[in-house]
């Protein structure tokens, strides 16, 4: 994402393609080429089980997967590891990246305990989350559902990635089928 500087032409210089890549091309490409993507359509069969409260942000749960790479930019680099079903989003080179995830709860299996998604760089560090409570022990109330949204902007190298962990503590294996999804967009460097 960097524009290179500007060349000063002088009045007996040839105009080439090897010039217009390098000073039209390439910059363009540069500020075009912002690398995001998007992961939908949970697949069902990697649910979360059952946590202690006292550990929702400590234990790493089962990873979310996803049979759908939405949008890909048109940048170079893979995003992704190879084909579905896909766990990870990959940032190609090394800059500050919006995350965006969240899912919504199957409400029919349990309506106790805590409900939690975690977003977490390189599988271990936690990056932002975000978690409701069950009408026993707060106000909420999980009707049929539960929505969980978060946002963050983080500094990721070239090759870190970022995952959605669902994790609750209903004392129940519960999927988060329902509009999950995971998505990062390179902001700066």
């Amino acid at each position: 994402m960097t524009v290179g500087t500007p060349v000063t032409w002088t009045s007996a210089q040839a105009l080439t393609a090897a010039v217009l890549n390098a000073e039209l091309r390439d910059q363009y490409l540069a500020l075009y080429g912002i690398p995001a993507a998007r992961l939908d359509n949970a697949i069902i069969g990697a649910p979360s089980t059952s946590q202690a409260v006292g550990t929702l942000h400590t234990t790493v749960s089962t990873v979310q997967t996803f049979d759908t790479l939405t949008y890909a930019s048109t940048y170079t680099g893979s995003m992704t590891t190879g084909s579905a079903p896909y766990d990870r989003l990959i940032a190609p080179v090394a800059g500050t990246y919006e995350v965006c995830a969240g899912g919504d709860w199957d409400g029919s299996v349990s309506v106790a305990g805590y409900r939690c998604i975690l977003v977490r760089q390189n599988g271990t560090t936690l990056v932002d989350y975000d978690m409701e409570q069950s009408a026993t022990t707060t106000n909420m109330q999980f009707a049929i559902a539960c929505s969980e949204r978060c946002s963050t902007d983080i500094k990721m190298a070239a090759n870190d990635y970022v995952q959605l962990f669902p994790t609750q503590s209903s004392g129940s294996t519960i999927d988060m089928p329902h509009n999950a999804f995971i998505e990062i967009v390179r902001i700066g460097n």
